[in-house]
């Protein structure tokens, strides 16, 4: 990430696709969020994304997916959030690293209308604490979601042709959507 510190609460960064061009940010290595992430865009059809070639992004502040002028967001790296992911309203976001795994400790919101999307057979979902609330649509397709505690409120997650495991410690509530030939193990 060179110059960026981000692990100022008041720091703030911001990945946004214009006019004629998408938005890309790679780090090559794992680092801590205590700021403020927001991706977003100016024009329909342009894309913001993050992405990590090594390690993980470890969110102890905000991570915003910003509804913008449309079109996608996507982070390509592994992802320990220890305090909030937003997702807004309308917005289309895809968590698209191969071998990812994305662990929620703190709260992630999932807006009316927007969508989050995890296919991949190497990627995994775990819901270890915290809250998971989806007012619009989570879809995890030919992966993993972990449910091993914290609660999920809203619409249930859509788990297609994907593993569910609940965890033996997981005292959380939450329902879910099995599609597909989707397995199932836990208590």
């Amino acid at each position: 990430m060179g110059e960026v510190d981000l692990s100022n609460s008041s720091a703030s960064l911001t990945i946004q696709g214009i006019s004629g061009l998408s938005s890309t940010l790679t780090a090559a290595d794992s680092f801590t969020n205590s700021g403020t992430i927001n991706l977003t865009t100016t024009v329909n059809n342009r894309s913001a994304n993050l992405n990590l070639t090594n390690g993980s992004l470890v969110n102890n502040g905000s991570l915003n997916f910003l509804t913008g002028s449309g079109s996608t967001r996507s982070l390509g790296g592994s992802l320990t959030n220890n305090n909030t992911i937003n997702i807004e309203d309308n917005t289309s976001v895809t968590f698209a690293k191969s071998s990812g795994v994305y662990t929620n400790n703190g709260t992630f919101d999932i807006g009316s209308g927007a969508t989050l999307a995890i296919s991949s057979s190497s990627q995994k979902f775990t819901q270890a604490a915290g809250t998971l609330d989806t007012q619009g649509t989570f879809t995890i397709t030919s992966a993993t979601f972990d449910f091993n505690g914290g609660t999920i409120t809203g619409n249930s997650p859509i788990i297609n042709a994907s593993t569910l495991n609940i965890g033996s410690g997981s005292t959380g509530v939450g329902t879910f959507l099995l599609r597909n030939s989707s397995a199932y193990s836990g208590n």
